[in-house]
């Protein structure tokens, strides 16, 4: 996966879920689809890209994970 620089195995989707933001770049709500997978890796270090400030693996789950976040979890039966 480029966005990670890691090797990744996709077993299954997770499905679609919406996130919504009160602003955007145009000055509007905003309104984006994503796409859930669960790929499960041994890797634990990671290179981010432009687009992320960084990425950070977890062995437990922290109790301040953003609801976006918590969802994908939940999705894929960890949560």
């Amino acid at each position: 996966m480029a966005e990670l620089n890691a090797d990744i195995t996709i077993q299954h989707s997770l499905g679609a879920f919406d996130h919504f933001y009160d602003t955007s770049e145009v000055g509007c709500d905003k309104h984006h689809v994503a796409h859930g997978f669960h790929a499960p890796m041994d890797a634990t270090a990671f290179e981010s890209d432009a687009q992320h400030e960084g990425v950070t693996a977890f062995a437990e789950l922290p109790a301040n994970l953003h609801p976006y976040v918590q969802a994908y979890l939940e999705a894929a039966g960890v949560w």
